[in-house]
C-alpha cells in the first residue's frame, strides 16, 4: 500500500499534491517539477518511469528500505534534477558515472544504503553546483577525501563510517542549515 495513489492511472500530477509539485501552463498539469515520495513503503528495483521526468528538479524516495538494487546510471540524463535524497534505501553498488553529468544537482544524500566503489570522489568531484553531500554509513573505499574540497560551494559534507582515506567520523558542516 503507498500513499497518495503512486503509480495509479491517474495523470502523475494527480496523485496527490503533498508528494508532486507541477509545473501548470494555464489549464494543463504539463511537467511534474518535484517527487518527494519518502517513506512510503515502495519495494523493488527503482521504477524506470520516474526516469522519464527529465523536467523533475527534485527527487525524494527516503526511508523507502524496500528499495533494492543497483542506482540506474540513467539518473545522469535527469539534466534538470538539482535535489536527489535517496538515504536510507536499500541501494547497492557503486555510483554510476553518469552521476557526473547532474550539473544543476546541489543536495546528494545517498547516506545509510549499501553503495561502494573506490572512485566515488572522482564522479562527485564533477558535481560543481553541490552544496550538500551525505555518503555517511555505506561501504566506499576511497583513498582520496581531501579531493571533495575541490567542491567549493560545499556546505555540509558527512563522509563517516565509510573507509574512504580512513574518514572515521569524517563529517563537517559549513552553515548549511
Amino acid at each position: 500500500h503507498t500513499k497518495g495513489n503512486f503509480l495509479s492511472e491517474n495523470h502523475v500530477c494527480e496523485w496527490s499534491s503533498t508528494i508532486i509539485v507541477c509545473h501548470h501552463e494555464g489549464e494543463n498539469m504539463t511537467q511534474v517539477r518535484e517527487l518527494q515520495i519518502g517513506n512510503n513503503n515502495l519495494q523493488g528495483t527503482l521504477p524506470q518511469e520516474l526516469l522519464y521526468l527529465d523536467t523533475l528538479t527534485s527527487l525524494n524516495l527516503t526511508g523507502n528500505a524496500g528499495l533494492v538494487g543497483s542506482l540506474p546510471s540513467e539518473i545522469g540524463g535527469m539534466a534538470s534534477l538539482e535535489v536527489l535524497d535517496l538515504h536510507e534505501t536499500n541501494f547497492v553498488g557503486p555510483i554510476p558515472d553518469m552521476f557526473a553529468n547532474l550539473r544543476r544537482l546541489t543536495h546528494l544524500d545517498l547516506h545509510n544504503n549499501n553503495l561502494e566503489g573506490a572512485n566515488v570522489t572522482d564522479i562527485i568531484t564533477r558535481i560543481k553546483q553541490l552544496r550538500y553531500l551525505d555518503l555517511a554509513k555505506n561501504l566506499f573505499t576511497d583513498t582520496n577525501p581531501n579531493a571533495l574540497f575541490r567542491l567549493t560551494k560545499l556546505e555540509y559534507l558527512d563522509i563517516s563510517e565509510n573507509d574512504i582515506g580512513n574518514s572515521g567520523d569524517f563529517g563537517y558542516k559549513f552553515g548549511y542549515e
